[in-house]
């Protein structure tokens, strides 16, 4: 709740032990949008990195201000959280892309008609052409049996974030939805997934491709997390793409 208007981003995050989880901006009502006196109420989600000991932590929760980049110096303690030993014998370091601890990319590969393969993430972009099809593989391995009904996105940008062309589907073109990933999804099971992005005919320029997931329902943005499960934004990038007309 808010006693004035701020124009000023002022933004929760967490604390467990001595990891934090610094949430991001996306999908949420940011504080310049409240009313004075208006109760808003929010879902956050706080992730355990991978390699934290069994035992009980005291979570608290901190605000920042984004805008100054400054933080409130007072915490408060929501409770004890009792953290199990997980059961992985080593973080999954073998996976490019990490998705809410449930969902990773094992590989993602893109190629253009007769072009090269590319792997993501690759550092030289893919070389096309105005109205070509960029064909993408993504090999996706359960890490958990997903607690959601996940929609993949598979969007081609420009360079300022602007989407050109997309492609939202379940896994398989729809025939299989990761609702059946609980309880039938046993963890390492894998699947490839293909997609198939046409570049619009009047595009010309430097683009990325970006992929993510996002709840069918919710259409909340699955949280990207980085080898030690920290929040690392909502999107693994596979690369870039140079377009000629």
């Amino acid at each position: 709740r808010a006693n004035k208007i701020t124009e000023e981003v002022i933004h929760p995050f967490a604390r467990i032990g001595s990891w934090e989880t610094r949430f991001t901006t996306d999908s949420h009502l940011l504080t310049p949008q409240w009313k004075v006196n208006e109760i808003i109420a929010e879902r956050w989600e706080v992730r355990v990195p991978f390699d934290a000991p069994a035992g009980d932590y005291t979570m608290k929760v901190g605000m920042s201000n984004l805008t100054t980049d400054e933080e409130f110096k007072e915490l408060v303690e929501l409770g004890t959280i009792r953290i199990e030993k997980t059961g992985f014998s080593e973080k999954p370091a073998f996976l490019v892309a990490n998705f809410d601890n449930r969902v990773g990319i094992e590989s993602a590969t893109a190629w253009v008609g007769g072009s090269p393969v590319f792997n993501a993430p690759w550092q030289q972009p893919i070389k096309a052409r105005a109205g070509d099809s960029i064909e993408i593989r993504i090999k996706w391995r359960a890490i958990h049996p997903p607690e959601n009904s996940y929609t993949v996105f598979v969007h081609l940008n420009d360079s300022n974030g602007a989407l050109i062309a997309s492609k939202d589907y379940t896994p398989l073109g729809g025939s299989f939805p990761t609702m059946l990933w609980f309880p039938k999804w046993i963890e390492g099971q894998r699947v490839i997934d293909p997609y198939r992005i046409t570049i619009p005919r009047d595009a010309e320029g430097e683009y990325y491709i970006e992929v993510g997931l996002y709840g069918l329902r919710s259409v909340v943005r699955a949280n990207a997390l980085d080898a030690d499960g920290k929040l690392a934004g909502d999107r693994f990038v596979l690369g870039g793409v140079t377009v000629q007309p």
